[in-house]
């Protein structure tokens, strides 16, 4: 995702947690790697980004939790699946709060 935007909207938080929901399960069912998911949207350059783009702060501390999975899963691999569990809830917990999205389709053509 290009975030050519200078500020996020709710369209696009719902986007980002819907993302975190589907990265975490991607890794509990083996389909990518914590590295992949890491790449894609764990990172410090991701919070980095969330932050400067005025993102929630509850989604940026998700994101930034995600982000010590590997370590999580190294030093204490007992705990890993309920770390997992844990970001996957507190994700469904604020999408809960955003309003349905009610336009058509949220991918839009560019018409130059």
């Amino acid at each position: 995702m290009k975030l050519s935007f200078q500020r996020f909207n709710n369209v696009d938080e719902k986007i980002i947690l819907i993302s975190i929901i589907g990265t975490i399960d991607a890794i509990e069912n083996d389909v990518i790697s914590i590295e992949e998911g890491e790449k894609f949207l764990f990172s410090p350059h991701t919070v980095y980004l969330l932050n400067n783009k005025n993102c929630s702060l509850k989604i940026v501390d998700i994101v930034e939790l995600g982000c010590e999975m590997e370590d999580i899963k190294s030093l204490m691999p007992d705990r890993f699946n309920s770390m997992l569990e844990d970001l996957k809830r507190q994700a469904f917990d604020l999408l809960k709060k955003y309003d349905e999205f009610g336009n058509d389709f949220w991918i839009q053509a560019d018409d130059n």
